[in-house]
């Protein structure tokens, strides 16, 4: 058997003590805490605690206002964005500023709390009326775990003018 299995194997022995027992899961217990960041009603999923809006839709731009809950944050590098059907093509997009941060996982990173403006400029004129802009990007609780990369979809609508 591998270690990896016989670790698995134990975390579940003591998150099953814990259901079974609820005075076994109490703070004089040597493993009180260690479950807690997995503890599926405490975490609420990506799509709850950060939440993408549009903002502004221009010629030459959209903008993007994200929320970020409280204790939670965004990486900067993780986001990426296409229109579908690639009505447009777009350019760089541009960030609100981030804080600049020492990931104990990821090293030297760019992180947005609170909120965060991306403006993605337009190269080209719209075909059609509107678009889905699908969005990739990731997260984490703070000092308590990450969420797997995850994508949201907004629905684009074109100015009257360009389409």
């Amino acid at each position: 058997m591998s270690a990896n299995y016989l670790v698995c194997r134990l975390a579940r022995v003591a998150m099953l003590l814990c259901s079974l027992f609820p005075g076994f899961s109490n703070a004089a217990n040597p493993l009180h805490g260690w479950f807690e960041a997995t503890d599926e009603a405490a975490v609420r999923p990506p799509e709850e605690v950060f939440i993408a809006s549009i903002e502004q839709v221009t010629q030459e731009t959209i903008s993007i206002r994200w929320h970020i809950e409280p204790g939670h944050y965004l990486y900067r590098n993780a986001f990426r964005f296409a229109l579908q059907p690639p009505a447009v093509s777009l350019g760089e997009p541009a960030y609100s500023e981030a804080t600049v941060v020492t990931d104990p996982h990821f090293g030297v990173s760019e992180i947005f709390r609170d909120s965060v403006r991306v403006t993605l400029p337009l190269i080209g004129e719209p075909s059609g009326f509107g678009a889905t802009l699908r969005i990739d990007y990731q997260g984490c609780i703070e000092n308590r775990l990450c969420y797997p990369p995850t994508s949201t979809e907004l629905f684009v609508t074109f100015p009257a003018g360009i389409s």
